[in-house]
């Protein structure tokens, strides 16, 4: 019986169960996947194993000599290899570190002074460890002359310190790579972990595709921020097990989350902030939350919508040449001049018609603290929660030349509300924003306005019907909407319209 994975991109490692004596595998072939961990000796306990192949991974460590002595792959050895002295059982299922060869198992070659490779098993060729070379690469495969900016970049005479988004300590070696929004794309190289005193890494909001490359795991990374690409499968283990990126491990707290937020899930960081800690560029702390609709990539800033997430219009828009986007945009003045006159009549004979209107004020934004929240509820305009009932929701018209509703609602003596309406065209949406209550806490919610007119013994009246609906505190890190029914019809007098 067989076992072929190979060329299936898995990540993860190989669970030391599956070398249970009851399987009768006799070919095991686990080949370029993008597996890491160690080469678990219980495979030594398949009694009928005759194969095993698991070049083209990420393994690191040695193969046990449990494995070495079953003599394994000789069915693969033709001719002179066959009876190679300088091949045993353990070259024959891979080549160790610092080495290297066209199948992965011998026979092995040295990487030198000039090369470097941690696995077992790897193909082809060493990774470069000169730091130049690495930029190169780097530029390279995410198609450099596509960049927006990257002053520096692809030029031989330009000393890689001089790079644009480069800086280098006292010693000259990389130390900051910082090249948000300028359309990277392709895939992140591995060779980009083997920058060996790189500590902040910022790809944030490109085009990057693929997945987030292990090998990061060997740069003495503080800081990563690959959010707002388009990466997709997972963060790699061994990079979610190492300490002190993103402050992960902090409090013994090692999880992915803090590298990069799981498809299906979001935050306004891409990311998480570790247990007992703040994101340094907004103090403020985040998690990674579940998207109703999904979320295709890991480091998703938004949640998506019909399969793709909120934005990518804008960053396909980045991405295009800049003399296609600088097409559009003439397209797009051309056409706001033909439409602004007439669009500017309209809103006037609008307003002759309805002088006095509201408009939208304010809005509803991500709020993660939820030390600071707590339930409440509406029910028919009134109150209805647990910080005391509304006494009282008066309005009244101010200067008809000026077109401004106040409103006012009072909460008992606990909260008290005051929200000022105005503008061109309902119907509107406004905001109930900044209610005082005990300890200091605030608080908002959203309210939809509708208006209409009537005339009554020959005075007109406005009609506003308002509904409310707001956010209320689930389980801890969960953040739920609650519709609240129900609206009140408030009618003013107002001067009448001839």
């Amino acid at each position: 019986m067989g076992l072929f994975l190979n060329n299936n991109e898995m990540l993860g490692t190989i669970p030391p169960t599956l070398g249970h004596d009851n399987l009768k595998i006799v070919q095991l072939f686990l080949e370029h996947n993008r597996l890491s961990g160690t080469v678990p000796a219980s495979l030594a306990d398949l009694p009928r194993l005759v194969d095993l192949f698991i070049d083209g991974n990420k393994f690191t460590g040695t193969i046990s000599s449990d494995l070495c002595v079953l003599k394994l792959n000789e069915d693969f050895f033709q001719g002179d290899y066959a009876s190679d002295e300088d091949r045993d059982g353990c070259n024959s299922i891979a080549c160790p570190v610092n080495t290297v060869s066209k199948e992965g198992v011998y026979p092995c070659f040295e990487c030198g002074a000039q090369g470097f490779n941690p696995y077992l098993g790897r193909n082809g060729r060493c990774y470069h460890i000169n730091e130049k070379m690495i930029l190169d690469i780097f530029y390279d495969r995410t198609e450099g002359p596509m960049w927006i900016g990257g002053a520096g970049w692809g030029i031989t005479d330009v000393k890689k310190c001089d790079y644009e988004g480069i800086a280098c300590n006292s010693a000259g070696h990389v130390v900051n790579i910082t090249l948000p929004r300028m359309n990277l794309q392709g895939e992140i190289p591995d060779e980009i972990g083997y920058l060996r005193h790189l500590r902040y890494l910022d790809l944030s909001d490109n085009q990057l595709s693929g997945q987030l490359p292990s090998d990061l795991r060997w740069a003495p990374l503080e800081y990563l921020d690959v959010a707002g690409n388009n990466m997709k499968g997972f963060v790699p283990p061994t990079l979610c097990l190492t300490g002190d990126v993103n402050d992960n491990g902090a409090g013994g707290d090692y999880n992915c989350d803090n590298i990069a937020c799981a498809p299906g899930s979001y935050s306004p960081i891409g990311r998480a902030t570790a247990k007992g800690t703040l994101d340094p560029q907004t103090m403020r702390r985040y998690q990674c939350r579940p998207c109703p609709l999904g979320a295709v990539h890991i480091g998703s800033k938004m949640c998506a919508v019909n399969g793709d997430s909120v934005g990518s219009s804008a960053r396909a828009f980045l991405s295009r040449p800049v003399t296609t986007n600088v097409a559009g945009v003439v397209v797009g003045v051309l056409l706001v001049a033909v439409c602004l006159p007439a669009v500017a009549l309209m809103q006037f004979r609008r307003w002759r018609d309805l002088h006095y209107v509201a408009s939208d004020e304010g809005s509803f934004s991500y709020d993660d603290d939820d030390d600071d929240e707590y339930s409440r509820s509406h029910a028919g305009g009134g109150y209805d929660g647990r910080r005391g009932e509304r006494e009282a929701l008066d309005a009244a018209m101010m200067a008809p030349s000026a077109g401004l509703m106040e409103l006012e609602e009072e909460h008992g003596p606990r909260a008290l509300l005051r929200t000022t309406i105005s503008g061109d065209l309902p119907p509107v949406e406004i905001t109930r924003r900044d209610i005082s209550v005990d300890g200091g806490a605030s608080v908002k919610s959203n309210w939809s306005l509708g208006s209409s007119r009537r005339s009554h013994g020959g005075t007109d009246q406005a009609s506003m019907s308002l509904t409310a609906q707001e956010p209320r505190a689930g389980e801890e890190g969960e953040e739920v909407d609650r519709p609240l029914g129900g609206e009140e019809e408030i009618w003013l007098d107002v001067p009448e319209i001839t």
